[in-house]
């Protein structure tokens, strides 16, 4: 039997069935309202990880829950961290606060370290609730910084000084500073001291908190350098030049005379006043104290360079906090100070120096002289310049304006031995005094002249050469000497109103005075191509059929004075003429475990029969063959010989090699390279790769990597090709359409590139005008393709309709003009220019050759490409140099609507192609058509070589034309 139990509710007894009743009847009554149970009390928020010695720790901790009024406690917590009530007593919670190294006991660094489980409770009585963290406490860091300083300027005033957490600026300006310093003799002995008395500029060195402090700090600081005036080059004893100027000193400050703490001269009543700011105190000349208030995280050490008339490189001193004389402050990790080094630049003036044409490299021959240009940079503020004066206060001291330095200067002629090649016996700078030639060292800028010329003279040695001059040999000077000209630094330390170095000016000494004939019909060799390599040597690739009938390519070989060294004969068992093109490359290779220079020549020729043991593979193929040379030995020897081809008839455009010594070839065929492709039609380009292979026996061969074909419909014209690295670009021209891009004109630029990939197919650009766009000869500057020829058109830069630089075409004209038209790899429009003879004179580019970042070309003229002479002749050969620079344009066309932020027109950066240097060879014998430049190549940036061809009483010359910078004609014997 069950019993029911029961409970006794105000003294009557109820059986559950029963209660349980009564309370559904109380619940509808009340409208089902129940109660719920107060929260867990809880703790809101979680409390900064990091605290730093010296610097208010504080947060304010929400919480909720509990049965009443909550109360805080903290347990495990280091002793500077306490508790405080909020004043909001509408909210529940708690501030957290303290100072790690003052309150609790003031135990300073002792505070450091981490605080492991700090436990925040919160309890209402009954319930707790518990909020455990950690804290870790570091260091308040201390650092420094500093711009790059420039002697003649002040620094730029800091954005918000005076204000919240940064000092007041310092006054800033002008100041003034009494040194002592020495003077030498021509040969660096110590002569005497002098003293200089000169402005100076204020300049400044942050000192910089990781978080503003309780705490005043007083910090104790020192400019400092390296500078130490016993260590001495070579023998030389202090006091010499060669001690205060030696490689170790010369570009470290020197401290009351470079660098100051305040001016001797600077004080309240000196002639410029700079007072001391109230937050540094002065010890001595080079060290003090800096205070940085509580709540300070930046203030200033301000400095002063002395603007002095010494010219002299970058100069570096430092500046270091040393020690925390008040304040809880560190100093670096391990607290043993702070270092930062300070540059500052020069302002004297600079000299730079130039050619006629202003160009930084050319040539002149052994035994000539040459006039050249010294332009000398006074400096001054520029527009960029013009804030300076914002940085200076209202009564600054500093009253210059924008003119340049005034006063005369000096420049010490000298060579730059560092760079250069050629020695004190190899030239001299002259000037010419009633005819004769008198040597000279000095250049003298007075007061407002800017611009002189100065004379080099190439010292004739060839009656007695040295040693070093062996054209056999491989060394740094086995080479056409290259003079630096650039101020004589060494000299001019240390000695007043010099000019410092701006640019210099690169003359390479050519020692190849002799015109080379290098085919003829009498001789019954004619070339076709040539290429400059080690030492200066030139390879001639030429043609020629024998006694038999048999056809032959062949390569000459001379040294750098023109002295025939070697030549290689290759028969190509054809019917038809070779056409060869030559390449040369030097790498750096290992052999045995030692570097050594190998030096590559590959030619490469159209052949019907069958070569380098291979047979014909139908029509005409490409015959190549590979030439080394390694330093130190005495020729060039083969190394292999091939024979590539299609079953149609294949010609070679272009060959050259790259770094790893692969050979890439460009070229047309009427046939098929490719498997399983077909020909577009007609003549199609190509693209290919020859690597060299060694078989287990030993045996070197050439074996074809890759080929790969693009073409249009119609027949393609491959000029040349550009290797960029190991991507080889044939570029050519086509009244087709090749890849995607449709035509533009009658015949379009095309180019396309591969890196043999196989699963990746070329990548074909077809670019151009309406017109038509045949052209002569193209070559690789950097990433830019540039294309020459000769057009009864003008060619320029325009504007399309979104303002996008496009290429325009002028007005048809009865005469050739040269034009020459850039594009990027990508096939994007980069520049144009048409050039034309003067008095509508006829001009054709036939071939061209980067030269130093520029681009020499060479063709032929019917009458004046220069300014005519009075020799009462006229056409012949005319070359050029082409400078490309990038230059901001505005679009004229472009409409600005009237609701636009800015009115100004949108900047456009494009290319800019010039002109800067033009020769002629003139000659009314040499018409433009039996006259042709049929290869140009380069060397370095000394001299570039044009092969041309010539009629000369009624028989064709072939020579070899060598032009330095200027594109002026050096080999003129």
């Amino acid at each position: 039997m069950t019993r029911l139990a029961r409970v006794r509710v105000k003294g009557t007894l109820f059986s559950f069935r029963k209660l349980a009743l009564y309370a559904l009847m109380l619940l509808s009554l009340a409208g089902c309202k129940s109660e719920k149970s107060p929260d867990q009390p809880t703790v809101i928020g979680t409390p900064p990880r990091t605290a730093y010695l010296g610097v208010e720790y504080y947060y304010n901790f929400g919480a909720y829950g509990g049965d009443a009024i909550l109360g805080y406690s903290l347990t495990n917590a280091p002793p500077w961290l306490g508790l405080e009530d909020t004043s909001n007593k509408a909210r529940q919670g708690i501030i957290m606060r303290g100072v790690p190294g003052v309150t609790g006991g003031g135990r300073g660094s002792a505070d450091l370290g981490n605080a492991k489980s700090v436990n925040l409770t919160t309890t209402d009585g009954q319930r707790l609730g518990v909020q455990p963290f950690d804290i870790e406490i570091i260091g308040n860091q201390a650092s420094l910084s500093a711009a790059r300083l420039q002697e003649g300027k002040v620094s730029e005033t800091v954005e918000g000084a005076g204000e919240g957490e940064i000092c007041a600026m310092p006054k800033m300006g002008k100041g003034r500073h009494r040194f002592t310093y020495n003077t030498y003799n021509e040969d660096g002995s110590f002569n005497a001291t002098a003293d200089a008395e000169v402005d100076t500029r204020s300049v400044l060195i942050k000192v910089l908190l990781d978080q503003p402090s309780v705490q005043t700090t007083k910090i104790a600081f020192e400019i400092k350098s390296d500078y130490d005036p016993s260590r001495c080059d070579g023998n030389a004893v202090a006091p010499n030049k060669a001690c205060e100027f030696s490689v170790a000193n010369r570009s470290l400050a020197q401290i009351g005379q470079d660098v100051v703490l305040v001016g001797n001269m600077s004080g309240e009543s000196g002639p410029s006043p700079l007072p001391v700011p109230d937050y540094i105190q002065v010890i001595d000349d080079r060290s003090g104290v800096i205070t940085l208030d509580r709540g300070i995280t930046e203030c200033f050490i301000r400095l002063e360079v002395v603007d002095d008339n010494f010219s002299e490189p970058s100069e570096s001193f430092a500046v270091e906090l040393k020690e925390v004389r008040q304040g809880l402050v560190e100093l670096g990790d391990n607290g043993k100070g702070i270092t930062e080094d300070v540059l500052i630049a020069d302002n004297a003036p600079q000299v730079s120096f130039f050619t006629s044409n202003e160009l930084t490299s050319s040539a002149l021959n052994e035994g000539s002289i040459g006039t050249y240009i010294a332009k000398l940079d006074r400096g001054g503020k520029s527009e960029d310049d013009e804030d300076e004066d914002e940085n200076e206060d209202e009564d600054s001291n500093d009253n210059d304006d924008n003119a340049p330095l005034g006063g005369t200067y000096k420049v010490r002629l000298g060579n730059d031995t560092e760079t250069a090649t050629a020695s004190d016996a190899d030239f001299r700078f002259v000037k010419i005094v009633e005819g004769q030639k008198e040597e000279i060292t000095e250049l003298v800028f007075p007061d407002g002249v800017d611009e002189l010329t100065f004379i080099v003279e190439a010292i004739d040695d060839s009656a007695n050469p040295p040693t070093s001059e062996n054209p056999t040999g491989d060394g740094r000077f086995n080479d056409d000497e290259m003079i630096t000209v650039s101020p004589d630094v060494f000299f001019q330390d240390g000695r007043e109103f010099y000019a410092g170095g701006g640019g210099t000016l690169k003359l390479w000494i050519n020692e190849q005075k002799k015109f080379l004939v290098a085919g003829s019909d009498d001789m019954g060799l004619t070339p076709n191509d040539i290429a400059v390599g080690d030492a200066g040597r030139l390879f001639i690739a030429s043609q020629f059929v024998d006694s038999a009938g048999k056809h032959f390519a062949q390569i000459d070989i001379y040294d750098r004075f023109g002295a025939f060294e070697q030549s290689v004969d290759i028969a190509t068992n054809s019917t038809t003429p070779a056409m060869p093109k030559i390449a040369f490359r030097q790498r750096k290779v290992s052999i045995a475990n030692s570097p050594t220079f190998r030096n590559e020549v590959a030619i490469a020729f159209n052949t019907t029969g069958s070569t380098g043991g291979v047979a014909n593979l139908g029509g005409s193929d490409t015959g190549v063959v590979l030439l080394r040379r390694d330093a130190g030995e005495p020729e060039y020897t083969q190394i292999w010989a091939t024979q590539v081809g299609s079953a149609g008839d294949d010609a070679v455009k272009g060959i050259d090699i790259n770094l790893t010594g692969s050979v890439f070839l460009s070229g047309e065929t009427k046939g098929v390279w490719n498997d399983n492709a077909a020909n577009a039609g007609g003549v199609d380009a190509y693209v290919q790769r020859i690597d060299t292979q060694t078989s287990q026996e030993g045996a070197v061969t050439g074996a074809l990597a890759w080929t790969k074909q693009v073409g249009s419909t119609q027949d393609d014209t491959v000029v040349s090709l550009a290797l960029q690295g190991s991507t080889p670009f044939s570029i050519g021209y086509t009244a087709g359409k090749v890849g995607f891009d449709a035509p533009l004109g009658s015949d379009d630029i095309f180019f396309f590139g591969s890196t043999g990939s196989e699963d990746i197919e070329p990548d074909i650009h077809q670019v151009g005008s309406a017109k038509s766009e045949k052209f002569s000869d193209a070559d690789a500057v950097g990433s830019t393709f540039w294309m020459i020829g000769a057009a009864r058109h003008s060619y320029m830069s325009g504007f399309d309709a979104d303002s996008d630089v496009v290429l325009n075409t002028g007005a048809d004209t009865a005469q050739d003009r040269g034009f020459i038209l850039t594009y990027g790899q990508d096939g994007s429009y980069d520049s144009a220019l048409t050039l034309s003879g003067q008095d509508s004179a006829s001009l054709r580019f036939d071939s061209g050759a980067a030269f130093a970042q520029d681009y020499v070309i060479g063709g032929v003229t019917d009458g004046w490409f220069t300014d005519p002479d009075s020799s009462g002749n006229t056409g012949g050969l005319a070359f050029t140099r082409i400078k490309r620079e990038l230059v901001v344009v505005f679009d004229p066309a472009e409409e600005i609507p009237e609701d636009a932020t800015s009115q100004e027109p949108t900047p456009i950066t494009r290319a800019d192609l010039t002109d800067v240097a033009r020769y002629q060879v003139v000659s009314s014998a040499q018409a433009p058509q039996s006259t042709q430049v049929i290869a140009m190549t380069s060397y370095k940036s000394a001299e570039s070589y044009a092969l041309v061809s010539e009629q000369m009483g009624g028989k064709t010359i072939y020579g070899v034309y060598i032009l330095n910078g200027d594109v002026e004609w050096l080999n003129t014997d």
